[in-house]
């Protein structure tokens, strides 16, 4: 999946390979637009977890208590 995403952004800048993007996005540091494609294609916006009440008890009971 990561791959498959990524391969996408280095499509966009004609690269051929990661090592090619990586050093890229070191060059760059301050390339805001390109840090931001990269965090959306590596991350998973998924906002129903909180949705459902019982999450929230699973978050409580093992996470803030520690059990």
């Amino acid at each position: 999946m990561l791959a498959s995403r990524l391969s996408r952004r280095l499509r966009h800048h004609g690269m051929s390979s990661f090592v090619e993007y990586y050093q890229y996005i070191q060059k760059n540091p301050n390339n805001s637009d390109e840090i931001r494609e990269l965090i959306n294609c590596v991350t998973t916006n998924k906002t129903s977890f909180f949705r459902e009440n019982h999450h929230f008890k699973f978050l409580a009971n093992t996470v803030v208590s520690g059990d």
